[in-house]
């Protein structure tokens, strides 16, 4: 059988683009306009995948491509389309279909066990024997703006609901646990300024590893303390009534805070400006 480290690309195109009927479009939409969201679902190639849902809204397909634009691995994510994170393990809202197949007619049954995020690239690899090869999310688009800041965040989701929000701002994640930079992922950020949000779940050790692996290759690391230190957004969020009274912020990630904000009202020159994003808006 012949050994392949990618996923072939035209593997992923039969899964739909019709976004209107995913989960995460649907909670989306209650804060930003549907064509910024397609934009951001289009910028990273996410699709969606009609053998999962969550009462009634589809699971998104979230590919991993490298520098080179190859897609290295493919997940699908079932999402509760009303708060817009991942489904927790046990949640009897999980449905899926018992078919490979998209689009079919056959019956949904309810999947509570089981992570609600996980890999598909060895049935995608289906013929080849797969030698799987981490990379970060939406790698293959940091070297489209060399003199923009990289936001670094923990997720993919977190990095779509960002780019959806500021879509002048250049996102990736660091999604696996394990993921160690090798020196062709490395070379990617030589020179250039990155950003990393820490995530609620985010241990020191694996922040410190990623800046020090950063900081090997060559690029210009600052490690964002907005879950420790958020007494700017806490002057916006229970001043001026922008987040929940009931809820401190440094429980929740970063695309969280600015739809909330978002939400309330406040305008995004303000959300940049109190997470420290820096746009590249063309003229």
């Amino acid at each position: 059988m012949q050994k392949l480290s990618f996923v072939p690309k035209e593997r992923i195109y039969r899964f739909s683009t019709n976004y209107k009927k995913m989960a995460l479009f649907h909670f989306l939409s209650k804060y930003i306009d549907s064509q910024e969201i397609k934009q951001a679902f289009k910028y990273f190639d996410v699709r969606i995948d009609t053998r999962y849902m969550c009462e009634g809204k589809y699971a998104s397909v979230i590919p991993y491509k490298d520098e080179t634009g190859k897609i290295r691995d493919v997940e699908v994510a079932i999402i509760d389309p009303h708060t817009g994170l991942l489904l927790e393990e046990g949640d009897p809202r999980a449905m899926m279909q018992q078919t490979k197949r998209q689009n079919r007619n056959s019956d949904y049954f309810s999947c509570p066990s089981g992570k609600k995020c996980w890999s598909i690239a060895n049935e995608l690899a289906k013929g080849y024997s797969l030698q799987r090869q981490d990379t970060l999310f939406g790698l293959d688009k940091v070297s489209e703006y060399s003199q923009n800041q990289i936001h670094m965040v923990s997720s993919a989701d977190d990095a779509i609901k960002m780019k959806a929000i500021f879509p002048f701002a250049t996102w990736v994640a660091i999604g696996k646990k394990d993921l160690l930079l090798n020196a062709d992922m490395g070379s990617v950020f030589r020179g250039k300024r990155v950003r990393i949000y820490r995530d609620i779940d985010d241990t020191d050790q694996r922040i410190l590893k990623m800046e020090y692996a950063l900081l090997k290759y060559g690029a210009k690391v600052e490690i964002d303390s907005y879950l420790c230190n958020m007494n700017s957004v806490r002057l916006y969020a229970f001043e001026f009534d922008y987040l929940d009274k009931s809820e401190e912020p440094e429980m929740l990630s970063i695309s969280t805070i600015a739809l909330n904000f978002l939400g309330s009202g406040c305008s995004r020159d303000i959300i940049a400006s109190c997470l420290q994003i820096e746009q590249c808006i063309p003229f």
